[in-house]
C-alpha cells in the first residue's frame, strides 16, 4: 500500500532528458470476507424494522436476495455507504435467503447466506 502514488516515466533520448508519461498507481488491500448481520430474526410481519448490515473492510457493496441483485422499494432502503440495509416495515415475501457481496479492483468476497424468516402474527 505504501507503493501508491504518482510516478513519472522519463527516457534519455541523445543526451537530454523528455518526460514521456506520468499516472497514479494504487495498491488495493485484500478485501476480508464480509459479515452478514441482522437486528433480530425471527422478525413478525408488519411489527417491527429489520436492519441487516454488512461488516466489511471494502468499499463496493452489492446486496442480494434470493440469488439475484436486491432490489430497492419504499421498505427496503439502503445507507449512503451501502453497508445497512433496513426493511420497514418487514412483510412475509421479505423472507429468504439475504447475501452481500464488496470488492475493489484487486479481489472480492461474498458473506455467508443470511436466512430471514418473518412470521405471520
Amino acid at each position: 500500500m505504501e507503493d501508491s502514488g504518482t510516478y513519472t516515466l522519463m527516457v534519455l533520448l541523445q543526451r537530454c532528458q523528455k518526460m514521456i508519461a506520468c499516472g497514479r498507481l494504487t495498491v488495493y488491500p485484500p478485501v476480508s470476507v464480509p459479515t452478514l448481520r441482522a437486528s433480530k430474526t425471527p422478525v413478525i410481519e408488519n411489527m417491527e424494522p429489520v436492519v441487516l448490515t454488512c461488516d466489511t473492510n471494502g468499499e463496493n457493496i452489492e446486496w442480494f436476495f434470493n440469488g439475484v441483485s436486491l432490489q430497492l422499494t419504499e421498505r427496503r432502503k439502503m445507507s449512503h455507504d451501502m453497508r445497512t440495509l433496513t426493511i420497514d416495515p418487514v412483510l412475509r415475501w421479505d423472507s429468504g435467503v439475504y447475501r452481500c457481496k464488496v470488492s475493489n479492483p484487486r479481489s472480492s468476497g461474498t458473506s455467508a447466506s443470511l436466512m430471514l424468516n418473518v412470521k405471520v402474527w
